[in-house]
């Protein structure tokens, strides 16, 4: 069963290499000196760091909300980003696999040439406005990621 040990901190942007700075930009469409903020976990499965989940959102939106507190959200924080009126409707998944950073291979623990995937979730009000990143590092040695597909026989339309 996989237990969650939370390590977030909501502070303001960035939180990673320059690259991840620039994509976190794009994908929330900040303007230059907007700020976002970042909640940073590691999440555990029998003791041992499973993957980690970083979630940003554009500041002035979070701002006065729980999500700038580092405790856990019992309700989650896609409910806290409705009821301060920025619901997702809609979400966009990329993965991508590559070697860790260094910062990944500390937070992971991973073993020397351990491959990792990153897959970035980006959650969209209902007027395309982008509300959240959430970027998830899954280490190779851990993790499976399975698609399952319906509607695939053409006799059934």
């Amino acid at each position: 069963m996989a237990s969650s040990h939370v390590t977030a901190l909501a502070s303001s942007a960035g939180g990673g290499p320059a690259v991840r700075r620039g994509l976190l930009k794009q994908r929330l469409k900040l303007a230059d000196g907007e700020l976002a903020a970042v909640r940073r976990r590691v999440l555990y499965l029998d003791g041992e760091p499973f993957n980690t989940n970083d979630s940003y959102f554009p500041l002035a939106m979070v701002q006065n909300t729980e999500i700038m507190r580092p405790a856990d959200i019992a309700r989650g924080a896609n409910e806290v980003l409705a009821e301060a009126g920025y619901p997702q409707v809609r979400l966009l998944d990329e993965i991508y696999a590559r070697m860790p950073s260094p910062d990944e291979i500390q937070r992971l623990k991973l073993a020397p040439g351990t491959p990792i995937s990153c897959h970035i979730c980006t959650g969209v009000c209902p007027d395309g406005t982008p509300v959240r990143v959430v970027v998830n590092i899954l280490p190779g040695d851990r993790h499976v990621i399975v698609y399952e597909r319906n509607g695939m026989n053409t006799d059934e339309r």
